[in-house]
């Protein structure tokens, strides 16, 4: 789970997306910067999809991971946190990839009005488009919609 910031026309939000590296499934929360946001992040990823024991959690070094509140949430969870070595840029460079792309494909070009709309917009892009349609060469050409459905029916059929 990483953030990025993006700035509407009133103010700056941060936006985070929990990244599956298995299928780059990807989710988005939008709002202020802060402990409480990866918190809620985290709670609805796992209410969400429900992961087996086992979990890792990797972030950055940014102080919302650090706090108590998350550490305590991780545990509560059963999740392994993991964080990036100082000064290590290839540690998050999936998650950065990802960052790239939905600011490249996606936000580039777009003045939002408010954080609202930016988040509405970046959620319709990434489970309308990215997480539905758009292939990924290291998924076989397969959306990651797809490349999961089929992990899926693999598991069922073994």
């Amino acid at each position: 789970m990483s953030l990025t910031l993006l700035i509407s026309r009133r103010r700056k939000a941060g936006c985070i997306w929990p990244l599956s590296l298995i299928c780059s499934h990807a989710k988005s929360w939008a709002g202020v910067m802060n402990a409480q946001l990866v918190c809620n992040a985290l709670t609805m990823a796992v209410w969400q999809r429900k992961p087996k024991a086992g979990l890792i959690h990797h972030s950055d070094r940014g102080s919302q991971y650090t706090r108590r509140q998350f550490r305590r949430l991780l545990t509560r969870y059963k999740v392994t946190g993991s964080v990036s070595r100082k000064g290590d840029c290839w540690d998050n460079a999936v998650v950065e990839s990802f960052f790239g792309t939905v600011k490249q494909e996606r936000v580039q070009w777009r003045h939002y009005q408010s954080r609202y709309a930016a988040q509405q917009d970046i959620l319709q892009y990434i489970t309308m488009f990215y997480n539905s349609q758009r292939m990924h060469s290291y998924l076989d050409y397969k959306s990651p919609n797809q490349y999961e459905a089929d992990m899926a029916n693999l598991g069922k059929a073994a």
